[in-house]
C-alpha cells in the first residue's frame, strides 16, 4: 500500500517540492498478485516438526524474551544437542507449545534454531526464483470458459484481446511471467541492528540433514531430535496448496498499534517512509498540507479499506518526528465511504467510526445529495483523494472459488458495464467540484480500470461498453479548457522527447497546431493536429456511432493512420480571420465525425493516462508513433461546390457505401435536411431523395440495394414535416444510450401515419352513447377524426420512450432491446387515448380539481389511462367533466354534502333540544362526580385527622415520659462519663452519698422533695457506711486489656473497696484472650492481674466461674469458650469478715446455684456500639460481623442477671435494710446495667432478705467519650416506660388512644356519607348497581343511540367516569370502610404492570456478542436470572427458565463507596425526587425483632410505622431534617411530611476489581435513573438505641414487570 501511494502521488519531470500530485493529477487503482511457491524457500531452514495437529498453542520467541510465565511453569528447557552451555546466546530461538490454550502450564519448550545459523539464514537466503504458474482451474471450468468466451466473443459482449487472454490460459497456452529477481520484504529491516546486515543470497546452502523436532504431547512422545525421516512434517506443510481463505470480518490493521514483525505499526511506517526512496511522496504530501488543513478521503466501493487504514496510520508514523518538510502536520479526515454490501457496509463503520456520512449506492454519487440504507439524504462532501475499487472476483488469483467470465458472485457485479458506472459516478461527482482530479473518467473509460503493463497493452485496455454520451462528455468538457489541455499535452510531449524541454505553449501551438499554406485549397490535402478540431454538437453532421468510434480508437491505438475532412463551409471562417491559423478547437467536420472522436479519446488518454507510467514504458516507441500521428493528421479540404444538397447528398451515399454498421436511417436523413434548412439551404425531402436515387453509386439491384423506397420515403416525411420539436427532443434522449435502429422507435415506427402530426383516424365514428351529462353541466363538442397535434405528439413520444426505459432498465444486450418495443396495436391505443385529451385538456384545466395529478399521470405511465378508455369506447357526441370516474366520485361527494345542508335545517330544532339535554346530563354527572369524589376521600381525611390526633396524644406521653425516665435515671441507674479515673472516684463518692440519703423512698419527683428525702434520711440515721458496693470489671471489653488500663481499674476497685472494707467487693472477669505480649498466654494475664491487685493490698484468691451454652444452630459454627471466669477482690485485710466472700452464694460456691441454663447470644443479636448522630457511622454493608473482642465483651444480659442474683443470695447474713450500689467500672453497651434495671423492676425478695427495690446502679466510664452505653441504658428505660412496664414517681404511660369524636367527623365532607349507607345521598344521573354507582341505564341506552360526536364526547365521559371509580378504589385498597366500598367496584391493585415501552429480544447470547458484544455478564440477586452489559453500554436480562421478574425487584447494586458532598464528585445523588411519597428501602432485621430481608415502601410509610411502632414523636434521618407537614394540607386529604437537606450528599462509588451483581451499576451510574424499567432507591436501617433512621448504600429496583424468555436476553431501556 505504501508502494501504491508512492506511485500514485508521483509525477515523472516535476519538483516534488512545488506539485502536489494528490491534487493535480491522476490517481490509479491497481493490485499486484506476486505468485510464488513458498514451500522451497521455507524448506531451506533444513527444521521439520512431526505432531502439529495435537499442538492447540505454540509461539516462537527469542531466549532472552522468555519471562516468568514460562520458565516458572515448565518441567525442562529442551537445548540444542551438541551445543555446549557457554555457546548459548540471548537470540536463540525456541518453540514454545501447550497443549490447551487455556493451560497455565507450558507444555515444551524447544530450541530449534540457534542465533549463528539464524543469522546465517538471514543474510544468505535464497529468493524463491522461475516462472509464476497460472492458477490451475478444473475440467468443468475450463469447458464453461471455452463454451462462453466463445459465444461473448461471437455476441460483441467480449473483446478479442480478453477473449484470446481467457482462451490461451485455458488451453495452457498463456505465457508464464518469471518471479521477481527481488523481493522487498525480504530486504526489509524493522530492528535497527539488523538494518546494517547485507544480504548475500545464496550464501546459505540448505543442509543435507534435516532437523526434526517432535511435538507431540502425550504417551505418543519421541525423541526431541533423530536422523530418521519417518512421519515427518515440513513447515511449508503447513500451508495449503491454494491461497488461504480470508473468514468474514478479518480485520487487517485493528489498530494504530497492532504489531508487525515485533513493532508497532506506527514505529513500522516511520521507519519504512524515511528511506530515500520515498523522498518524492514526503514532498508531494507536504505540498499538499502547505494548501489544506487536513487530507479528506473519500471511499467508493474500495473493498475492506485497507488504503483508508493505512492513511489513517499515517498520521502518527508522520507526525510523530515531524517527518515532513518545514515541520507540517498531516491530519487525514475519512469524509465518506460508499459500499453496498450491508454486511460490509457494517464493518466499514465499526472500523471506521469517525466517517462523517455512509452512502449506499454509487449510482447516486453524482448527485448534490446521496441516499443511505435509513433511506435519509446527505449531501456529498468534497475530497482530495478518491479511493475507488472494481470487481475482480473471476480474475483474481485470490479467489478461493472457480469461476468464469460471465461470474457475478460478487456484490457489485463483475461485468465491464459495472467497471463504467462507476467510472460515470466519478466524473458526475467530479463536475459537482467533488475531486479536483477531473481526468479520472478518462482514466477508466479509455484504458479500463487495470494499469498498463506497457505501452503494448494500450489498445486491449479500451472499454467498449461505455455510453457515447459519456464519451463526448469527457472530449468535451477536456477541450473546454483549452489552457489546460495545452500545458498538460505540452508536458506529455516533453515526456516523450517530440518536443523541447524549454519549450513554451507559443512553441507547441506553432510547431503542430499551426497549418502550412493556411487556408488549404478545396480539394488540396495538408496535415491537422487533433487539437485543431472542435468536439461540440455542431460540428457533427449527424451523431456518431459509439461501437464503431471505439473500433476506430483501436486501430488508431495500433498504428492505422486516420484521415479527416473539413467542411466546405470553413471559407467563411478562414476569410474573416485573414488567414491567421486555427487554434484550439476551431476546425469543424466534414465528415468522420466517429474518427475525429475516437483520435480524441486517444489523444485525452494518452496524456492523462500515459504520463503516470514510468520512464521506459512512456517512451515506448509505439507510443512515440500513436503521439507524432495524433498531431500530423492527413486532411482533406472538400473542394468547394455551390450546390450544397449535392455536396451532403454524396456524404450520405458514400457513408451508405462505405458503412460498417447500417446505413442512414430515415431520422438521420430528416435531422440532415433540418440542418441544411437552417443553414440557408432549403431543400424538399421529395428534391433529395430524388438526387439520392438518381446518383449512379446507389445499387438499385439486389438483397443489399440503397434504393430509398416509398416507405423509407414517406418516414423521412413523417420525422421531418409531421414531428413537433418537442416530440423531436424525446427522440433524442433516448438516442444517448440506444442507436435509432436499436431504441424504441426503428424504421417500423418511422412509417406509422397515425403516431405524426395532422394524422386522423377515420373507422371512429360518434354513436348512441349512455353517458350524457348532467343537468345544466357544460360540454364540448368531440373530434372523433381524433387529429394528431404536437400536445398530444409529445406526450406520445414520452410516452413511448419511459415505456422502453422501464422495460430494458435490466436487459444488457442492445439487439435484445428491440422486441420490448411497443406493438403497433398499443401504440394506436395510446395514441387515441393522448389524442382525447388534447381535445379536451384545455377544458378539463378550469372544471377539474386534480387536473396536474391527473395529467402527470397520463404523461409518465398508464395509471390513468382508465379514466378516458370508456369515452373512447362509447365514443359521445359531446364532452362533459361528469364522464370522468374521477369527476363522479368528485360529483357524489358534492351531492351528498348539499343533502346533508338541506336536511340539516330541519333538523335544527331536534339538535338544539338534544344539546340543552347534552349539557344538562354533562353538568349533572360533574355535580353527582364531584359529590362521589367528596365521598370516596373522606376516609382518607378521616384516617390522617385522626393520625394527627393520635400523634398529639403521643406527643404529650412523649413529654411525660421524658421527666420520667429522666428522674428515673438519675435516681437509680446513673451513668457518668469522666476524663480520667480520678474523677470516677468523686463521681463514685457522690453517689453513694445520694444513695445513702434517699435508698428508703421509692419515688423522686422534684428537687424540694429530693430535700425531704436527705432530712428523713438523717432523722433514719441512714450512713453512707451502710451503703454496699459491687464494683464489675470486665477486662474483656476494648480499651480494658492494656497493663496501663487494666491497673487504673484495679486502682479504682481498691477505692471502692477501701471505703467500707467490710461491705464492699470487687468482682473482676479474666480475659478470654491473651495479649500479643504474653508468651504464656493466659496464664501472664492471670498472673498480671494478681501481681497488681497485690500491690494495692486486695485479696484475690477467691476464684469464680460462669458455664454458659451456645445455640444449637451457632454450635457448628464458633469456637468460643463455654464458660467466662474471674476473681472477686476484697480488701486484704478485712477478707474473713466480708459478707460477700463468705456469705453469699456466689462467693461461697464460686459460680450461680439453681439457675436456667445461660444461653450465650448470636452474633447477629449482638450489639455494635455506633454514633448517635444520624450523619455518622453510616454502614454500608448489609451485615457487619462484631470483632473478636465485641464477642467477648457482650455475653448476654441473663449471664448478668445469674451473677447479681447470686451475688444478692446471703446466707447468714442480711441485707434487707441495706441499699446495694452496683458500680461497673467498664460499662461498654451496659449490658451489666439493663440486668439490673431489669432485675430492680422484677420486685423480688431474694433469699437472705434483700428486696430488689434496694437495688442502684451506676457506671463510671472513661476508657473513651463514647456516650453509647448511656444512650443504650435510656433506651431501655424508655421502652419500659412505652410498653406500660415502669411506673415512677406515681406516674404512668396511658395505653387508650383517643378515638375521634362526632364534632370532629362532622367536620370533613362526606365522613359521614362513607361511614354509613350510601342510600341516604341522593345522584342526579348516577345509580347504584351492585357495589359499583354508574350511570343510569336509560341515560347510557339514549346517548349511546344518538351518534357522531355526542356519542362519542358521552363514552369519552363514561370512560371517564369509569376511570375515576377504579383509581380510587385503588386508593382506597388500604383498607376502605364498608360504605366506601360500596362505592366502586372491587378492583385489585396492579402491582403487575408490564413496562410500557416495547422489549428488545434477542434470539440468544451469541446473537447479542455479534449484535452489541458482551462486556460483563454475572448473577443477578434474583435466582436464574443474569445481567449483561454490553460493550456498546446497553443493559439486558437473560433468564435460564420462562419467567415474569415482579414490579420493586431488586437486581443489585452499586457496589461499595461512601457518602460525600455532592460539588465536583460523580455518583448517585442522595435524594427523594417525590418527596415523602418516593420509594425506599428499610431493613427489616434492624426494625424488627423477628425481621428479614428487606421492604420496597414509601419514605411517608416508613415513618408512619415507626410511630405507630416505635412510638416516635420525632424523627432523625441522615442528612434530613423532616417535619409533619401543616394542618392545612389535610383539607385535600394529603397527610404527609416536609423534607429539607442538610447538604447535598452523593453516593460515590468506588472502583472494584470484581464484577457482581453488588457492583455491576457502577459502571452506568447516570444511565439508571434514564432507565423506564429501573431505578435506583436508597435503603435504610433503624438505629434502635438512636432512634434514628441511617442511610446506607442505593441498589436498583424495577419499576415494573418484566418478562424474560428462556436463553433470550432482552434490553432494558
Amino acid at each position: 500500500m505504501v508502494d501504491f501511494l508512492n506511485k500514485a502521488t508521483k509525477r515523472s519531470g516535476t519538483s516534488c517540492s512545488s506539485d502536489s500530485t494528490l491534487r493535480g493529477s491522476s490517481c490509479e487503482a491497481y493490485k499486484l498478485d506476486e505468485v510464488t511457491s513458498w514451500k522451497t524457500f521455507v524448506a531451506q531452514t533444513g527444521v521439520v516438526l512431526k505432531g502439529m495437529r495435537r499442538v492447540h498453542f505454540l509461539r516462537y520467541c527469542q531466549r532472552r524474551d522468555m519471562g516468568s510465565d514460562i520458565l516458572d511453569n515448565v518441567a525442562e528447557i529442551e537445548e540444542l544437542r551438541g551445543v555446549p552451555p557457554a555457546d548459548r546466546n540471548g537470540e536463540d530461538i525456541f518453540l514454545v507449545t501447550k497443549q490447551w490454550l487455556a493451560d497455565t502450564e507450558i507444555a515444551r519448550v524447544i530450541c530449534v534454531m540457534s542465533a549463528s545459523t539464524a543469522q546465517q539464514i538471514r543474510v544468505g537466503c535464497s529468493s524463491p526464483a522461475g516462472l509464476a504458474e497460472r492458477r490451475r482451474i478444473s475440467d468443468g471450468v475450463r469447458s464453461n470458459i471455452n463454451r462462453y468466451a466463445t459465444r461473448s466473443l461471437n455476441k460483441g459482449t467480449l473483446s478479442k484481446d480478453s477473449g484470446q487472454y481467457l482462451l490461451k490460459w485455458v488451453n495452457g497456452t498463456l505465457p508464464c511471467f518469471p518471479k521477481p529477481e527481488s523481493y522487498p520484504i525480504l530486504s526489509y529491516r524493522y530492528i535497527r541492528e539488523l538494518q546494517a546486515e547485507a544480504r548475500h543470497p545464496g550464501a546459505w546452502m540448505t543442509p543435507a540433514r534435516r532437523r526434526n523436532f517432535d511435538v507431540t504431547i502425550g504417551p505418543a512422545d519421541g525423541n526431541l531430535t533423530s536422523d530418521s525421516n519417518e512421519d515427518e512434517v515440513d513447515l511449508s506443510a503447513a500451508a495449503d496448496d491454494g491461497i488461504p481463505k480470508v473468514e468474514d470480518g478479518d480485520i487487517f490493521f485493528s489498530s494504530d498499534e497492532e504489531p508487525i514483525a515485533g513493532l508497532p505499526i506506527r514505529a513500522f511506517i516511520y521507519n519504512f517512509l524515511k528511506e530515500e526512496r520515498f523522498a518524492n511522496l514526503r514532498g508531494q504530501l507536504a505540498a499538499t498540507c502547505r494548501g489544506i488543513d487536513r487530507l479528506r478521503i473519500g471511499s467508493i466501493c474500495s473493498g475492506w479499506g485497507v488504503l483508508e487504514m493505512v492513511m489513517e496510520t499515517f498520521r502518527p508514523a508522520w507526525n510523530q518526528e515531524c517527518v515532513l518538510e518545514d515541520n507540517l502536520l498531516l491530519e487525514v479526515e475519512l469524509s465518506f465511504v460508499v459500499e453496498k454490501d450491508r454486511r460490509k457496509q457494517d464493518y466499514l463503520r465499526s472500523r471506521f467510526p469517525h466517517a462523517k456520512v455512509f452512502f449506499n449506492d454509487m449510482n447516486d454519487m453524482g448527485h448534490a445529495k446521496a441516499s443511505t440504507f435509513d433511506g435519509s439524504f446527505h449531501k456529498v462532501p468534497k475530497v482530495d483523494l478518491l479511493c475507488s475499487g472494481f470487481p475482480c472476483v473471476s480474475v483474481s488469483p485470490l479467489t478461493t472459488t472457480p469461476g468464469s467470465v460471465l461470474d457475478k458472485s460478487c456484490q457489485s457485479g463483475c461485468t465491464e458495464r459495472e467497471i463504467a458506472i462507476l467510472a460515470c459516478a466519478c466524473e458526475e461527482m467530479m463536475e459537482m467540484g467533488v475531486n479536483p482530479v477531473e481526468e479520472l473518467l478518462v482514466i477508466q473509460v479509455v484504458f479500463g480500470a487495470s494499469p498498463l503493463r506497457c505501452s503494448s497493452d494500450f489498445a486491449s485496455a479500451l472499454a467498449p461498453t461505455v455510453s457515447l454520451a459519456d464519451a463526448l462528455k469527457v472530449v468535451q468538457r477536456c477541450f473546454r479548457r483549452p489552457d489546460r489541455l495545452l500545458a498538460d499535452s505540452l508536458a506529455f510531449c516533453k515526456a516523450l522527447g517530440i518536443i523541447a524541454r524549454d519549450a513554451t505553449t507559443e512553441d507547441f501551438q506553432k510547431k503542430f497546431l499551426a497549418m502550412k499554406d493556411y487556408p488549404p485549397q478545396p480539394g488540396t490535402f495538408t496535415t491537422t493536429a487533433i487539437l485543431n478540431w472542435s468536439f461540440e454538437d455542431t460540428s457533427f453532421w449527424r451523431p456518431p456511432d459509439l461501437p464503431t468510434v471505439m473500433d476506430i480508437s483501436k486501430s488508431i491505438a495500433l498504428g492505422e493512420i486516420l484521415g479527416l475532412r473539413m467542411a466546405m463551409d470553413e471559407d467563411t471562417q478562414m476569410e474573416d480571420e485573414a488567414g491567421l491559423n486555427p487554434g484550439l478547437g476551431e476546425l469543424t467536420f466534414d465528415d468522420g465525425g466517429m474518427r475525429g472522436l475516437a483520435a480524441a479519446l486517444c489523444w485525452v488518454g494518452l496524456v492523462y493516462r500515459c504520463s503516470n507510467e514510468s520512464k521506459e514504458a512512456l517512451c515506448h516507441p509505439s507510443v512515440i508513433a500513436l503521439a507524432r500521428s495524433l498531431l500530423q493528421l492527413p486532411t482533406m479540404r472538400k473542394s468547394q461546390s455551390s450546390d450544397m444538397m449535392s455536396e451532403q447528398i454524396r456524404r450520405i451515399i458514400r457513408q451508405n457505401v462505405e458503412s460498417k454498421k447500417m446505413a442512414i436511417t430515415s431520422f438521420e436523413w430528416a435531422e440532415i435536411l433540418r440542418n441544411m434548412n437552417k443553414q440557408g439551404q432549403p431543400t424538399s425531402v421529395q428534391d433529395a431523395i430524388d438526387c439520392y436515387n438518381k446518383s449512379p453509386e446507389v445499387d438499385r439491384i439486389g438483397a443489399g440495394s440503397l434504393v430509398i423506397d416509398s416507405k423509407k420515403l414517406w418516414a423521412i416525411k413523417h420525422w421531418m414535416e409531421q414531428t413537433c420539436d418537442a416530440a423531436r427532443e424525446e427522440v433524442m434522449i433516448s438516442l444517448k444510450d440506444n442507436a435509432f435502429a436499436f431504441g424504441p422507435w426503428g424504421e417500423s415506427l418511422s412509417i406509422m401515419k397515425h403516431l405524426f402530426m395532422k394524422s386522423t383516424i377515420s373507422n371512429l365514428q360518434c354513436s348512441t352513447s349512455s353517458l350524457s351529462p348532467l343537468e345544466g353541466e357544460s360540454t364540448i363538442p368531440l373530434d372523433w377524426t381524433l387529429p394528431m397535434w404536437s400536445h398530444a405528439q409529445t406526450m406520445l413520444f414520452r410516452r413511448i420512450r419511459l415505456h422502453f426505459e422501464k422495460a430494458t432498465a435490466i436487459v444488457e444486450d442492445a439487439q435484445d432491446r428491440r422486441k420490448y418495443r411497443m406493438s403497433e396495436s398499443d401504440l394506436l391505443s395510446l395514441r387515441n387515448v393522448l389524442c382525447l385529451w388534447a381535445q379536451v385538456r384545455d377544458f378539463l384545466s378550469t372544471r377539474l380539481p386534480n387536473f396536474t395529478s391527473l395529467e402527470e399521470a397520463l404523461m409518465k405511465g398508464n395509471g390513468a389511462d382508465h379514466e378516458l378508455e370508456q369515452i373512447l369506447q362509447q365514443r359521445p357526441a359531446v364532452f362533459a367533466v361528469s364522464f370522468l370516474p374521477c369527476a363522479q366520485q368528485s360529483a357524489l361527494e358534492d351531492v351528498k354534502k348539499h343533502e346533508e345542508v338541506v336536511t340539516l335545517e330541519a333538523q335544527k330544532q331536534r339538535l338544539e333540544l338534544r344539546d340543552a339535554k347534552w349539557k344538562y346530563f354533562a353538568a349533572a354527572l360533574n355535580r353527582d362526580q364531584q359529590v362521589l369524589r367528596m365521598i370516596l376521600s373522606a376516609p382518607a381525611k378521616l384516617e390522617a385527622l385522626k393520625h394527627r390526633k393520635q400523634m398529639a396524644w403521643r406527643i404529650e406521653q412523649a413529654q411525660v415520659g421524658e421527666r420520667v425516665v429522666k428522674s428515673y435515671l438519675e435516681k437509680f441507674l446513673r451513668c457518668d462519663v469522666v476524663e480520667k479515673m480520678e474523677h470516677g472516684q468523686l463521681k463514685v463518692n457522690e453517689y453513694r452519698s445520694f444513695v445513702a440519703a434517699c435508698f428508703q423512698f421509692n419515688c423522686f419527683v422534684s428537687f424540694w422533695i429530693l430535700m425531704t428525702f436527705y432530712i428523713k434520711a438523717a432523722t433514719c440515721n441512714c450512713k453512707e457506711s451502710d451503703v454496699h458496693i459491687l464494683t464489675f470489671v470486665d477486662l474483656n471489653v476494648p480499651l480494658a486489656k492494656s497493663k496501663e488500663r487494666m491497673e487504673e481499674l484495679c486502682t479504682l476497685v481498691q477505692f471502692a473497696n477501701d471505703l467500707q472494707p467490710t461491705r464492699n467487693v470487687g468482682v473482676i472477669e479474666v480475659p478470654e484472650a491473651p495479649k500479643k505480649t504474653s508468651k504464656r498466654g493466659l496464664a501472664d494475664e492471670e498472673s498480671d492481674l494478681q501481681q497488681t491487685l497485690w500491690g494495692l493490698r486486695q485479696a484475690c484468691d477467691n476464684r469464680w466461674f460462669v458455664p454458659f451454652e451456645i445455640q444449637a444452630s451457632a454450635d457448628a459454627q464458633t469456637a468460643r469458650r463455654r464458660f467466662s471466669f474471674g476473681r472477686l477482690v476484697v480488701n486484704k485485710e478485712a477478707e474473713s469478715d466480708n459478707p460477700w466472700i463468705n456469705n453469699s452464694e456466689f462467693g461461697s460456691a464460686g459460680r450461680p446455684l439453681g439457675t436456667d441454663p445461660i444461653i450465650l447470644p448470636l452474633s447477629k443479636d449482638l450489639i455494635l456500639p455506633e454514633a448517635l448522630d444520624p450523619d455518622s457511622d453510616l454502614r454500608f454493608a448489609e451485615r457487619l460481623r462484631p470483632s473478636s473482642e465485641a464477642t467477648s465483651a457482650q455475653k448476654g444480659c441473663q449471664r448478668w442477671e445469674a451473677i447479681l442474683k447470686s451475688m444478692l443470695t446471703m446466707t447468714g447474713y442480711s441485707l434487707k435494710k441495706s441499699p446495694v450500689i452496683v458500680l461497673n467500672l467498664t460499662s461498654y453497651v451496659e449490658d451489666l446495667g439493663v440486668s439490673a434495671f431489669r432485675l430492680r423492676e422484677s420486685k423480688q425478695e431474694l433469699k437472705g432478705g434483700f428486696h430488689t427495690d434496694l437495688l442502684f446502679y451506676q457506671s463510671v466510664w472513661w476508657l473513651n467519650k463514647d456516650g453509647f452505653g448511656a444512650a443504650r441504658l435510656a433506651r431501655e428505660v424508655t421502652d419500659a416506660w412505652i410498653a406500660g412496664k415502669l411506673e415512677h414517681a406515681g406516674q404512668k404511660i396511658n395505653v387508650d388512644i383517643p378515638a375521634l369524636t362526632n364534632d370532629e367527623i362532622s367536620s370533613i365532607p362526606g365522613a359521614a356519607a362513607s361511614l354509613s349507607r350510601l342510600d341516604t345521598v341522593q345522584f342526579e344521573v348516577l345509580e347504584r348497581i351492585g357495589s359499583s354507582m354508574n350511570i343510569k341505564n336509560d341515560e347510557h341506552r339514549f346517548w349511546m343511540a344518538q351518534g357522531g360526536t355526542i356519542t362519542d364526547e358521552y363514552c369519552a365521559l363514561r370512560e371517564a367516569h369509569l376511570d375515576l371509580i377504579g383509581r380510587e378504589n385503588v386508593l382506597q385498597a388500604d383498607g376502605p370502610s364498608e360504605a366506601s366500598q360500596q362505592l366502586v367496584e372491587a378492583q385489585p391493585e396492579n402491582t403487575e404492570s408490564e413496562a410500557a415501552t416495547t422489549a428488545t429480544t434477542m434470539e440468544s447470547l451469541e446473537k447479542l456478542e455479534a449484535s452489541h458484544g458482551v462486556e460483563h455478564k454475572v448473577a443477578s440477586e434474583i435466582p436464574q436470572v443474569e445481567i449483561i452489559l454490553a460493550k456498546d453500554g446497553s443493559l439486558w436480562l437473560m433468564s435460564s427458565q420462562d419467567r415474569s421478574i415482579p414490579k420493586h425487584s431488586q437486581l443489585g447494586g452499586f457496589g461499595t463507596g461512601q457518602h460525600v458532598p455532592a460539588e465536583g464528585e460523580e455518583g448517585i445523588d442522595f435524594h427523594l425526587p417525590e418527596g415523602d411519597r418516593s420509594l425506599v428501602q428499610l431493613d427489616e432485621a434492624s426494625f424488627k425483632a423477628d425481621g428479614s430481608g428487606v421492604s420496597v415502601i414509601t419514605f411517608f410509610k416508613m415513618l408512619v410505622l415507626a410511630e405507630q411502632q416505635k412510638h416516635l414523636t420525632q424523627h432523625l434521618v441522615s442528612y434530613m431534617n423532616v417535619t409533619r407537614k401543616a394542618d392545612s394540607s389535610l383539607e385535600t386529604g394529603m397527610d404527609g411530611f416536609e423534607i429539607t437537606y442538610k447538604s447535598k450528599m452523593r453516593f460515590k462509588c468506588l472502583v472494584q476489581e470484581k464484577v457482581t451483581c453488588k457492583n455491576i451499576f457502577a459502571k452506568m451510574v447516570g444511565k439508571i435513573n434514564e432507565m423506564g424499567q429501573l431505578q435506583s432507591i436508597f435503603r435504610f436501617r433503624y438505629e434502635r438505641i438512636g432512634a434514628s433512621f441511617k442511610v446506607q448504600r442505593p441498589y436498583v429496583i424495577t419499576k415494573a414487570r418484566i418478562s424474560l424468555k428462556r436463553g433470550q436476553p432482552q434490553q432494558i431501556k
